[in-house]
């Protein structure tokens, strides 16, 4: 390999890896803007482990209606609780 080669791999070497930290920034800034928590786990699934957002996504609502059956298991009372997501009071089970 000649030095020009050398040289334009080394460039292309830290090209990549600029991309790769202005990807990561980019994930962040997009987790910390999506409220929904089933909508979040769905991207970090999707993210982790590099699968399609729609599969991902059919795999978090999955999980999450397990942890709500099991939420539900307990006392079905309804709590006014203050989301301020809609500015009004919503039910939650307690």
């Amino acid at each position: 390999m000649g030095m020009a080669e050398t040289e334009n791999l080394a460039k292309l070497e830290l090209l990549l890896k600029e991309v790769l930290n202005r990807l990561e920034k980019l994930e962040e800034l997009i987790l910390t803007h999506i409220e929904d928590p089933t909508m979040r786990l769905a991207l970090e699934l999707a993210m982790s482990f590099q699968i399609p957002v729609l599969r991902a996504t059919q795999i978090a609502l999955r999980i999450s209606n397990v942890f709500l059956k099991e939420r539900g298991k307990g006392s079905h009372q309804l709590s006014h609780i203050d989301d301020p997501r809609y500015g009004k009071k919503v039910h939650e089970r307690v």
